[in-house]
């Protein structure tokens, strides 16, 4: 029992290169503190940057092989295999991406989330954490999320976030809907501000400096096509009504 949580560990430890051994084992964690696993291991936070702003207790499986430095700890860009994360409560606040992605889509709510029943697989490939297509709820919206980090903070994440109306920034609302508003008007149609707002979102750059991309102006675009199209089909049912006198 450590970490307030149980580990159970098997592997082999190869000794033919005394100065850098290889290494290939098996871990099962269970219920282990964030915070208190971050400030033992110094390796976790470079696999997961995200850790050290995170709070809470999670489980993982890890079937790794690697190589150790003389000082005994995994020389992370050889690392190999994966395994999955779970945790039923994990707290994110003041992690910079999160920060950045908040001022992005003007939405406070995104410096500081709750995500609940986490469940994905991760892999080791060429010195990053490639974390598969998952799940889950941020700040209200459901949002599907993959992509890698870098053992040097880099970051390349993709998020498709799909926002409920009552939740987007009452500005973006206005202005959109005074622009269908003008459109419905002059069409005699009823295009409405979708819901929820389908949002991709672009997660580069580093840790410390992130980069973010989203398509929220894509969004009204969809809606100023579907105005356009309504346009186009007005116009042909009138030109058939002239074409039938």
């Amino acid at each position: 029992n450590t970490l307030d949580g149980t580990a159970y560990m098997s592997g082999l430890y190869g000794t033919q290169n005394v100065k850098q051994p290889n290494i290939a084992y098996t871990m099962n964690i269970s219920n282990f503190d964030i915070q208190k696993t971050v400030k033992t291991f110094s390796s976790v936070s470079k696999m997961a940057p995200v850790a050290e702003r995170a709070n809470g207790k999670f489980s993982t499986t890890l079937n790794v092989k690697g190589k150790l430095d003389q000082a005994m700890s995994p020389v992370l860009s050889s690392l190999t295999g994966g395994g999955r994360f779970s945790s039923k409560n994990v707290t994110v606040a003041n992690f910079e991406p999160l920060n950045k992605l908040a001022d992005v889509l003007k939405m406070e709510q995104y410096k500081k989330i709750e995500m609940k029943d986490l469940n994905f697989d991760f892999e080791f490939i060429e010195g990053r954490v490639h974390v598969k297509p998952f799940n889950t709820v941020l700040a209200g919206a459901k949002a599907g999320i993959e992509g890698s980090n870098g053992f040097d903070r880099t970051i390349s994440y993709k998020m498709q976030l799909e926002i409920p109306k009552s939740l987007i920034p009452a500005s973006a609302q206005s202005a959109m809907t005074g622009m269908l508003s003008k459109a419905n008007a002059a069409l005699g149609s009823n295009i409405t501000i979708p819901d929820p707002m389908k949002v991709n979102v672009g997660i580069g750059g580093t840790v410390d400096k992130p980069v973010i991309t989203t398509d929220a102006g894509e969004s009204a675009k969809n809606a100023a096509t579907a105005v356009k199209e309504a346009a186009i089909a007005k116009g042909k049912e009138e030109a058939r009504k002239q074409a039938d006198k």
